[in-house]
């Protein structure tokens, strides 16, 4: 069976190739989509086939994203086509993804002091992160690297919370910001949030992507802490946390988990090397994260 070509097409004449190559019908892509937690009604499907509209808006932008891998085509095929989007669509307002009502306020009114809130017109697509652990077991630095999505208008400005294990004075140091520039930080009263705010190097319109890195580095006076986190607000493709151990003191035990253990825990393997890592595809919202001891037991 031939391929859809989908050089110089329209999102609409994709859809429709795709749909056709793999031989089913959007009744069965609608229920596919409810399946994986993505659902759209059969009448939006039918208005992206014939093109009379276009996915836009986060949670359409995180249907495409399953409907590329339901018609089996390369990740963004589909979206890459979609070109600017033709109307802006209020998405749903972003949640802070933490589990503790009070963080979550701390984080918000921290969002408000910095004359900023959590951007609803921007989206994770993909996020690696990468710990290291000195050789005293303390977090030494934590570097994040993301792809990023405007869902619509321009978005030009985003904002990192970091919760700190406890209440501190000490102010982690957000440094090597590549592809964005640090403005300001602001420690919230409690001790427990610190709020960056990070502009981008370049204006980002509504359905265009970009990378953004940076580092932070934890002061030796810093909380310690064994286990890191990565909070999503939203539903994204792809999400690493890749925790490397100085080979000098390595945990006798690491697990990865979920904030609410909706998904339980699931031990991992640190007898064979100095990294342990977790992979989480399509997930959010929510927290998931890794923790680790070096006292020869375990959380469990």
């Amino acid at each position: 069976m031939k391929s859809p070509d989908t050089t110089e097409a329209t999102f609409s004449q994709r859809l429709a190739d795709a749909i056709a190559v793999r031989d089913v019908s959007l009744v069965w892509l609608r229920d596919r989509l409810l399946d994986r937690g993505n659902p759209v009604s059969l009448s939006t499907l039918s208005y992206w086939r014939s093109g009379r509209r276009k996915p836009d808006g986060a949670a359409s932008l995180a249907a495409l994203a399953e409907i590329e891998d339901l018609l089996r085509l390369a990740p963004g095929s589909l979206e890459d086509s979609l070109g600017p989007p033709s109307r802006t669509i209020p998405v749903p307002e972003a949640e802070f993804p933490f589990d503790d009502d009070l963080v979550s306020t701390a984080a918000a009114e921290t969002c408000a002091a910095l004359r900023t809130r959590p951007t609803d017109d921007l989206r994770e697509i993909s996020t690696h992160v990468v710990v290291e652990v000195d050789d005293r077991g303390r977090i030494r630095q934590r570097r994040t690297r993301s792809v990023l999505q405007a869902t619509s208008g321009v978005v030009s400005e985003l904002i990192w919370i970091e919760v700190a294990p406890s209440r501190t004075d000490v102010v982690p140091v957000l440094t090597a910001a590549i592809g964005g520039r640090f403005v300001r930080s602001l420690r919230h009263s409690s001790g427990t949030v610190v709020g960056y705010l990070v502009e981008m190097e370049r204006p980002l319109p509504g359905g265009s992507t970009a990378m953004l890195e940076f580092c932070v580095e934890y002061p030796e006076d810093y909380p310690s802490t064994s286990e890191c986190t990565h909070a999503v607000a939203r539903r994204t493709r792809e999400s690493v946390i890749w925790v490397r151990f100085d080979p000098d003191r390595l945990p006798s035990w690491c697990e990865e988990f979920t904030v609410d253990d909706e998904e339980g825990t699931r031990a991992l393997d640190v007898a064979s090397g100095s990294t342990v890592h977790a992979v989480r595809t399509q997930f959010g919202p929510g927290t998931f994260g890794l923790r680790w001891g070096f006292d020869g037991g375990s959380s469990l």
